[in-house]
């Protein structure tokens, strides 16, 4: 599914995927530049319509809809909310830094993408595989955690998805958490 998605946000093109879950896929991006370096960052991939149950249980949350553009166009911009509220929250410093979103209509005709560009990162799982953490490193990434959580609730939030996919390392190693898809 992801190339035929190229490019995406103008200049990005589809890498590899690196993950998926309940809410979506994740994949690694690049763009090349004019010097022939890359830069990269990480896709989300929210497909909406795929899950027959997905409709039901989001008009028995927020009520019915007259028709399909009109469900689609509420779950988006409930997202879009979303992630508008974790940017005005953090912006980076706590969670993993929301950089663009890209709303598509399914090139099955069946459903909606939402394409989400985020800061690229690590999660703990992958950084296990190759390093083990100090004593006092484990006490940092925990104290790190906490105040990923603590910002959250600060705004009224609780994390419902704490997972070690989800703690997630920048590229300067800065622990944040991600994945706030279904916030």
């Amino acid at each position: 599914m992801s190339n035929s998605l190229n490019p995406v946000f103008g200049q990005w093109y589809t890498d590899k995927q690196y993950g998926s879950g309940t809410d979506g896929k994740v994949f690694s991006i690049y763009k090349e530049n004019y010097d022939g370096s890359r830069d990269t960052s990480a896709l989300k991939i929210i497909r909406l319509g795929e899950n027959r149950n997905e409709r039901k249980l989001f008009s028995a949350e927020h009520g019915d809809f007259q028709n399909e553009d009109e469900y689609y166009d509420n779950i988006i911009k409930s997202i879009v909310n979303n992630i508008d509220s974790v940017k005005k929250a953090d912006n980076g410093k706590h969670f993993i830094k929301y950089e663009d979103i890209e709303l598509r209509k399914a090139s099955d005709g069946k459903g909606r993408l939402i394409l989400i560009k985020l800061e690229e990162g690590k999660s703990l799982t992958q950084v296990l595989k190759g390093f083990s953490f100090t004593l006092e490193e484990t006490y940092r990434l925990g104290i790190n955690i906490c105040q990923a959580l603590q910002k959250c609730r600060s705004f009224d939030y609780i994390y419902p998805n704490l997972k070690p996919e989800n703690i997630l390392f920048d590229k300067e190693g800065r622990c944040k958490i991600g994945d706030f898809g279904s916030f």
